[in-house]
């Protein structure tokens, strides 16, 4: 697969021409060289999902044409597996507490593999106790140089965390492969778990597992019957790519280019070549263009705004800087109304965190007084702090999900408001420019909605608290009435449920203000940036050329054949990016 172009020549030709224009357009070229950057990061991220036992890691050492990554007939640990492109082959284990990585160099696909279980597999990590965070290998498969594959934990295991887990971080996904097999077909599990991933990630492609155990009229029945399934819950005409992906690993491993046809996968690679070339790249390129575009025609309207400056007579532009110096206090002092008011927003996030942090830990005891009384109805206190440390991981990991959901709409919808109201200030004073000079004004934008960024669910989520400390009855308390003795032990079991509750409800708590305030922090910075570039870029301008023309500095012919030639090359860099 040869990758496609993520830096257009036109780009690039662009950023050298605004160089050349000198430090004064420093800005520019950084704003063009922010958007090439992006383009050249534009690898794919692609998930592979499905339930436990339907064979997503052999799937996936089919694509990479090793057999790296471990599969088991007990369900794998929570770790999510990133694999992308090396020159050899490594495994890099990150943790969830301060521990450094741990880096594994493995010569061979055996060794890979052994490095990878000691963290991944349940029976050497249960109930990752090495906390491990996630895991990432490199691997030389050609494939990698374009696409970042992920191995996502089973869902409907007896594990449920692995859902959780895998629900948790698929935003971060470009697009995924949801496996199902034909041993048995789709179930209840799989078909909720689709639900739930449809507003999550936007594209997916469906495959359909072992097919190397059914006759051609057997895989026809259970195309034809998945198909009916999935259109049912996504509508449309659903692609569903029959694989054996057991069958496509030893083809790649003998080199059986007939074999590894018969497997499917290759028909599935075709199609994700075809979608990396003609789908993903060009949405990206036409947004980056459309960028560069919006970047070029501000630069223009700057260079036009003062060459205007420095032709037309000295007195003229003297009333036009006073007109507009009026212009720039009155945007700063809406610049203050703005940012008192995003300060009382940040309060207020918070303070609907706070609130949601209360519920959760009134919701939360009361579930885990249920968990304890129905484990252990006789109240033994070593059976209620089993059920409580197989329970908590996976309710506070699903509540951490619903947390931020609803912290991130609070936020979004706060700052979408504040953004907007940045917007038509940038607006106005750069209109008033061009009024006052009798400029042509670009169109610009409206910002986009402010996107929540976090680091990876894998990455921020702690480490639940779930163990009781059982205490064994003294010699007083075996003493007591059955009644007291009893009291005794609820309320012990309470105190410990509550500190259990406090604890694990306060990391989720200090997780989100950690991103509320650092969204905050960056949006401040994003506003700040926007509005002192109208302002001073702008108002920079016309003072630069009034104290010019003052100080009698050597100027008029010289100083406008350069801005000329100045707008002639950007002008002729927005037509370039154009076509």
């Amino acid at each position: 697969m040869q990758p496609p172009s993520h830096r257009p020549d036109q780009l690039d030709a662009a950023i050298s021409r605004v160089r050349d224009l000198g430090p004064a357009y420093a800005p520019y070229e950084k704003r063009l060289l922010t958007l090439a950057s992006r383009m050249a990061a534009g690898r794919f991220h692609l998930a592979v999902l499905g339930q436990f036992k339907r064979g997503k890691s052999t799937l996936l050492n089919a694509l990479i044409g090793e057999d790296v990554l471990p599969s088991s007939v007990i369900p794998l640990t929570a770790v999510p597996t990133f694999i992308v492109h090396g020159d050899g082959r490594s495994v890099r284990v990150c943790f969830l507490d301060k521990t450094a990585d741990r880096v594994v160099r493995a010569g061979s696909a055996g060794e890979m593999k052994q490095a990878l279980l000691d963290y991944v597999a349940e029976d050497r990590n249960p109930r990752n106790e090495k906390r491990v965070s996630y895991v990432e290998i490199t691997h030389p498969a050609p494939l990698l140089r374009d696409v970042v594959l992920i191995d996502t934990p089973g869902i409907g295991s007896t594990h449920r965390h692995n859902t959780e887990m895998t629900l948790n971080f698929l935003s971060r996904c470009d697009a995924a492969l949801f496996m199902v097999s034909a041993d048995p077909p789709i179930t209840e599990a799989e078909v909720a778990f689709l639900r739930e991933v449809q507003g999550t990630i936007s594209r997916l492609f469906f495959l359909l597992n072992k097919v190397d155990y059914l006759t051609p009229e057997e895989q026809e029945t259970a195309v034809s019957f998945l198909r009916g399934v999935l259109a049912a819950e996504i509508g449309g005409d659903v692609t569903i790519f029959p694989v054996s992906a057991r069958t496509a690993l030893r083809a790649r491993q003998s080199g059986d280019e007939e074999a590894w046809r018969q497997s499917g996968l290759g028909a599935v690679l075709d199609h994700l070549v075809a979608f990396l070339v003609h789908e993903k790249q060009d949405v990206l390129r036409e947004a980056m263009g459309r960028r560069a575009r919006e970047v070029l025609a501000e630069l223009q309207f700057q260079i036009e705004l003062a060459l205007r400056a420095r032709e037309i007579p000295l007195e003229d532009l003297e009333e036009k800087r006073r007109l507009f110096e009026a212009t720039i206090r009155e945007a700063e002092e809406r610049r203050q109304e703005i940012t008192d008011g995003v300060e009382g927003d940040r309060r207020r996030v918070t303070a609907f965190l706070e609130a949601e942090a209360e519920r959760l830990r009134t919701t939360a005891t009361a579930h885990l007084v249920a968990v304890a009384a129905e484990a252990s109805p006789d109240l033994d206190e070593k059976a209620a702090a089993d059920a409580l440390a197989a329970f908590i991981p996976d309710y506070f990991a699903g509540l951490l999900g619903e947390t931020t959901a609803a912290v991130d709409r609070e936020l979004a919808a706060r700052l979408q408001r504040h953004r907007d109201r940045i917007d038509d200030l940038v607006e106005t004073v750069r209109r008033e420019a061009a009024a006052l000079f009798a400029l042509p004004y670009p169109d610009r934008p409206k910002g986009e909605v402010y996107v929540i960024e976090r680091e990876p669910f894998w990455v921020s989520r702690k480490h639940w608290s779930s163990v009781l400390s059982p205490v064994a009855a003294d010699l007083i308390e075996r003493a007591l009435p059955r009644g007291m003795r009893e009291r005794r032990i609820r309320e012990r079991l309470s105190r410990q449920i509550e500190s259990l509750v406090l604890h694990n409800v306060e990391n989720l708590r200090w997780a989100t203000l950690q991103n509320i305030d650092a969204a905050f922090r960056r949006f401040r910075e994003d506003r700040e940036t926007d509005l002192d570039e109208a302002i001073q870029v702008t108002g920079g301008a016309i003072r630069a050329a009034s104290e010019r023309r003052r100080e009698e500095i050597e100027e008029t012919a010289e100083e406008i054949g350069r801005l000329k030639q100045a707008l002639a090359i950007v002008t002729e860099s927005d037509q370039t990016t154009t076509r």
